[in-house]
């Protein structure tokens, strides 16, 4: 009640002020209302699939013209000429975005697995390097059905895990690649791919999500983009693409189906075009062996890694029968290159190992030779099938100090020892970083007589904290060993191992 005896004599009184006004201007003759509308300040744009030609509808505001009268002795005040406010880009629908870019994406189907593909050029496309690896030529198919048995592989950067497939005979439009990683976290963004495929001629599958952050591998200097978008397997060479329909990057990784990462887009242009160019990446092409097949083959095997490979030379549905012997404890693994462990034989005494299977499909088989000593050892395989010796480039290279070496673990179980001078006393900081695998190192002075090992995983950081780093001091002049592996022995990875003295 008291609030409401204070409002209403104020609410009586302007209501007479304004009946007092209005009839002064009816008596003076004036409108009550203009006698046109006023045009809006702005002009809304209407919201089209063409985020361009929607801003090209974006009008300036109109502003009355500044007073033609200046105060006497007063400069007149210079006024900016108004500005046209920064165009806001209009999202497109999702299905806009798909009918656009899907197209594009293809499916890939090798006898390892599956995964995705965009086409960037006129007939070639881009992919992750560990969806084709190690093959040179992969099964594509187009959403439209088009279908290529024997799509050669002709490029791989294994250390960006990139990779080239074409020339393809197919009329579909290419995709730019367009950097965005100025976009502010939150934004949504999809990604197009195959993920889970298990059709022989399927259609690709969209997903929404926000972008969550950036990181960076320091490495190379390349950026990732995270996202809560699904990270299921064959979504790998897929596409990351904002709401304006653009591919701002590929996807290829996942942190245990957490979240996914796509390889910015602004960071790869340089090395799709060396690869398109037929350029060599710092580790490029290793194809697999394709004569050489011996049915038995006699090798020494070092105190520290690696062990002796071969690719089995055997069609599905065959039986095969090894063995392996020598001067100590040997053992074999058999496995397809993505990990799958077929067979395993170690009887943890110095007597030969044997073992037979049946050979399950058309992925290749690798048959690795291994042993845990001190010393150098020789053995024997024997096979009933013809073995072919994998050929490592990374098996006792040698490099020096303050100057990178680019290698690459090819497959499941690969160790690669490598060869560095060094300086009794001289203390050394190892550092080997990957994007792919998770690098684990092992060091030993060359040619001790009880090697005394030291040993890494994921002191060095790295995008997901499983870089190595190690520091060494040599007990003498010599020959550092490092044996480079990946801990969880399940794929390959290009990586880079760097050595400089301490500070």
């Amino acid at each position: 009640m008291r609030e409401s005896r204070g409002i209403a004599p104020s609410c009586s009184m302007f209501l007479s002020l304004c009946c007092a006004a209005w009839l002064a201007c009816v008596l003076a003759g004036c409108a009550l209302l203009p006698t046109t509308p006023e045009e809006p300040a702005t002009a809304i744009a209407t919201q089209t699939d063409d985020a361009n030609a929607a801003t090209e509808n974006t009008r300036a505001p109109t502003l009355a013209p500044p007073p033609t009268v200046a105060p006497v002795d007063t400069p007149a005040p210079v006024r900016a000429a108004p500005t046209s406010p920064a165009p806001l880009a209009i999202p497109l629908t999702p299905q806009s975005i798909y009918q656009r870019v899907a197209p594009s994406v293809a499916f890939v189907d090798t006898a390892t697995g599956t995964g995705s593909a965009v086409l960037v050029r006129e007939g070639y496309l881009l992919t992750n390097g560990h969806v084709v690896w190690p093959f040179e030529a992969v099964r594509v198919v187009f959403p439209d059905g088009t279908a290529f048995d024997e799509a050669p592989v002709v490029a791989y950067d294994l250390i960006a895990d990139l990779a080239i497939v074409g020339p393809l005979d197919v009329s579909l439009p290419p995709v730019a690649l367009v950097g965005r990683e100025n976009l502010p976290i939150g934004s949504p963004v999809y990604t197009i791919g195959y993920p889970g495929e298990v059709e022989e001629y399927p259609q690709p599958t969209m997903a929404q999500g926000i972008l969550a952050r950036l990181r960076q591998w320091e490495t190379l200097n390349l950026t990732y983009l995270q996202s809560d978008t699904a990270a299921i397997g064959g979504q790998s060479g897929g596409v990351l693409l904002s709401s304006q329909g653009e591919v701002i990057g590929i996807t290829g990784l996942r942190f245990e189906d957490e979240f996914s990462l796509a390889l910015s887009a602004d960071d790869i242009g340089e090395r799709v075009e060396a690869l398109l160019a037929g350029k060599s990446a710092e580790v490029g092409l290793r194809p697999l062996p394709t004569t050489g097949g011996e049915t038995a083959h006699t090798f020494t095997l070092d105190a520290i890694g690696p062990g002796r490979d071969f690719l089995l030379d055997a069609a599905p549905d065959e039986y095969v029968e090894i063995e392996v012997w020598g001067d100590g404890d040997a053992y074999f693994i058999v496995t397809s290159p993505d990990g799958y462990v077929e067979m395993m034989e170690d009887e943890y005494i110095d007597e030969s190992e044997e073992g037979s299977f049946v050979v399950p499909d058309e992925a290749p088989l690798l048959v690795q030779v291994g042993h845990e000593s001190n010393s150098s050892e020789s053995y024997t395989i024997e096979c009933s099938h013809p073995l072919l010796p994998l050929v490592d480039p990374d098996d006792g290279a040698s490099f020096w100090l303050d100057t990178p070496y680019w290698g690459a673990i090819d497959h499941a179980f690969d160790t690669d020892v490598l060869r560095l001078p060094v300086v009794k006393g001289e203390r050394v900081v190892i550092h080997v970083s990957s994007i792919l695998a998770d690098p684990e190192i092992d060091v030993v002075l060359a040619g001790t007589v009880e090697p005394l090992y030291e040993t890494d995983d994921d002191s060095g950081g790295g995008v997901y904290g499983t870089d190595s780093l190690l520091v060494y001091e040599p007990p003498d002049d010599g020959t550092l060993l490092i044996a480079v592996s990946d801990a969880t022995q399940q794929g390959m990875g290009g990586y880079r191992v760097l050595v400089m003295r301490e500070e």
